[in-house]
This record gives C-alpha cells, sequence and structure tokens, in this order.
C-alpha cells in the first residue's frame, strides 16, 4: 500500500481535539441520534474505520466487528445514567480510539480476532458512554435507535470503500506472466 494512503488516517486523527467535539448539545431524541455519528467527526472516523478494518481483516469478522461496535455502543448508551459525570470523562478515549483504529487500519493490524473484538467493543461502549451521558434517560431509547442506523451505515459504508479500494488494486496490479 502506498504510504500516504498508509498515512491518512493517522493525520485524521492528529485533527485538533477541538475537532472531537460533539456538537448538537440539547437535541435530544431518534433525530439526534441519527445526526450525531456525521456531526461528530470522532464518531464519524472511529465508525468508519472500524467497518475498513473488518474489511481489511476478512472472514468472520466483517461482520463482527461492526455488529461488536453497534451492539458495544449501545450497551454504553443505556449504561450513561449509571455511571453519572464518569460518562463525560471518557471524551479523551474517543480521540484514542480514532486513532488506535486509524493506526491497525492503516498498518494493516493483525491482532489474533479475540483483541480486534474486544478493542472495538471497548471503543464503542465509551463512545455509547459519552454519547448517552448528553441525553435525558427519557431519551435514551429513541437517541440509541438513531445512533445505531447511522452507525451501522457508517460502518458498512467503511467496509464497503475498503472492499472496493481492495478489488481496485487487485484489478491494477501488473499481470504476471
Amino acid at each position: 500500500m502506498h504510504i500516504a494512503a498508509r498515512l491518512s488516517p493517522f493525520v485524521l486523527a492528529l485533527v485538533p481535539a477541538a475537532a472531537f467535539a460533539h456538537p448538537g448539545h440539547g437535541d435530544i431524541g431518534f433525530a439526534a441520534g441519527l445526526a450525531h455519528p456525521l456531526l461528530g467527526v470522532d464518531h464519524l472516523a472511529a465508525a468508519a474505520f472500524t467497518g475498513a478494518w473488518a474489511a481489511q481483516r476478512g472472514g468472520a469478522l466483517r461482520a463482527v466487528l461492526p455488529a461488536t461496535f453497534v451492539a458495544a455502543m449501545i450497551l454504553g448508551v443505556f449504561c450513561a445514567p449509571a455511571f453519572g459525570g464518569l460518562a463525560g470523562a471518557v471524551d479523551g478515549i474517543l480521540g484514542v480510539s480514532v486513532l488506535v483504529t486509524g493506526l491497525g487500519l492503516a498498518f494493516g493490524s493483525r491482532l489474533p480476532a479475540g483483541p480486534c473484538v474486544a478493542v472495538a467493543a471497548a471503543f464503542a461502549f465509551c463512545h455509547g458512554l459519552a454519547h448517552g451521558a448528553e441525553q435525558p434517560s427519557a431519551t435514551l431509547g429513541g437517541y440509541a435507535s438513531g445512533l445505531a442506523v447511522t452507525t451501522t451505515l457508517l460502518l458498512a459504508a467503511g467496509l464497503l470503500v475498503a472492499l472496493a479500494a481492495r478489488r481496485h488494486r487487485a484489478a491494477s496490479a501488473p499481470q504476471k506472466l
């Protein structure tokens, strides 16, 4: 893989912390959940990178990593009220999640399947905690539903782009005689 392609996720992860802010405070419910992953650079990058990582790893992880990400994120949303003010303390982890996932993707991480799933679950849970802490408890169900829909689409987009890139590389590779 070309060095620029390897380093692009890493460069994105170095974007100033202000870019990882969670916009839309005050928005609640399903519509806020739908919009947040597209407006929060941290969430957008983490989901797209995880989808691409799933494509890169192949096999059962193509389905398991995205499914784990969504399930752990939703669990985090619903656990947020129990964590109280601590849920907001995970914001730093969100930036780290983008950095780690981006680096793993850029350099072709070959962690065994178990640690891959654990990393995706831990980071997604932290995303869920942070986002759930922004919502009133009465709106968590709607918010989590919207968040799950858009996050699933971002995971699928990352996976499909990575698969298309792989096919393009294979088709444009010099043919051996």
